[in-house]
């Protein structure tokens, strides 16, 4: 057990800057702190840093044309288009009607067609895939590395649905809600 030296605290509190969140061990159990921090006098082994989750790149369903869905402050209900902008900081998603919105996402639980070509997905997804022979599979946009081109081969992806984020990546537009524990 040692205690914190002036390099590792300015260390520890660029890493808070940079989005990560403190953390405290308290018997034994990891702890979100917003009333206390470390200083000189804490041990290092109490303290910690949860990395920042990493911000879904939005412009990505621009160019790739996938149907997005989009809501105010109701997340409950959501409406069906195309993104076409992301701009204004307070309605940033505009859809291809013309209005814009607080919230986008791509849609989610839907099957969709995929013709070829890259991966139609940024980093960040749990996505389910449809191969031409019938077969499916789970897979992280992250992580797993799959051909999306067609060869017309029994394993081309044909199809593909999303599930939702996978761990450590988040909206931009959940910047606003309070840090999670």
């Amino acid at each position: 057990m040692s205690k914190f030296t002036a390099a590792e605290l300015v260390e520890f509190y660029k890493k808070v800057a940079a989005g990560g969140v403190m953390e405290l061990n308290t018997k034994g159990n990891w702890y979100v702190q917003g009333y206390s921090s470390p200083n000189i006098s804490s041990m290092t082994d109490q303290w910690r840093i949860k990395p920042a989750k990493k911000i879904i790149d939005m412009a990505h369903f621009i160019k790739s044309g996938i149907d997005c869905e989009f809501s105010d402050n109701d997340i409950s209900h959501w409406f069906i288009n195309k993104l076409i902008e992301i701009g204004d900081p307070l309605k940033p998603y505009q859809c291809s009607i013309d209005e814009q919105w607080d919230k986008c996402r791509p849609r989610m639980n839907h099957q969709m067609y995929h013709d070829g070509g890259e991966c139609p997905l940024p980093n960040g997804f749990g996505v389910k895939v449809y191969h031409r022979n019938g077969d499916s599979s789970y897979f992280d946009t992250a992580t797993g590395q799959k051909e999306w081109v067609h060869r017309v081969h029994s394993q081309d992806i044909i199809g593909y649905e999303i599930f939702g984020l996978t761990d450590g990546y988040k909206y931009a537009w959940e910047r606003l809600k309070r840090r999670e524990p």
